[in-house]
């Protein structure tokens, strides 16, 4: 049968292509569309939690803590209950992520291999502006 349809699709244009290819395999244009609600995601599906900050603030300690709420909404069930709380004092910036009691184990993970993780990368982005980091779950 794939033969046959190639040898069928060597017309004159890619739409006569398509064409004897549809015909071929009777599907229909409507068949092939998809409609943008079907496509569709609301903002509730990618709604997470929020990060709060002190006033003095740097950049670099709302780009930490706006990484940090996007990995640890994506590993919770209640991603809308995770909340980062942002403190900067000189060269030291501290991370303090809340959430559901349900979800802290998953943030955590099997013998705090992924707060360890989340921790690593975020003292690697520190060390490289120059900061001291530190991550904590708060119960």
């Amino acid at each position: 049968m794939v033969k046959g349809l190639f040898k069928k699709l060597l017309g004159k244009d890619v739409q006569e292509d398509l064409a004897v290819g549809q015909e071929d395999l009777a599907v229909g244009q409507e068949d092939l569309a998809v409609g943008q609600e079907d496509l569709a995601v609301g903002q509730e599906d990618l709604a997470v939690g929020e990060v709060v900050a002190d006033a003095n603030l740097g950049s670099e300690g709302a780009e930490l803590a706006s990484f940090v709420n996007f990995v640890v909404s994506r590993l919770v069930d209640s991603p809308k209950k995770v909340n980062v709380e942002v403190a900067e004092k000189g060269k030291n910036i501290s991370l303090n992520i809340t959430c559901e009691k349900s979800d802290i184990g998953k943030v955590i993970g099997k013998r705090g291999r992924t707060i360890s993780a989340i921790r690593s990368l975020i003292n690697g982005a520190g060390s490289r502006l120059g900061k001291k980091t530190s991550v904590e779950v708060l119960d």
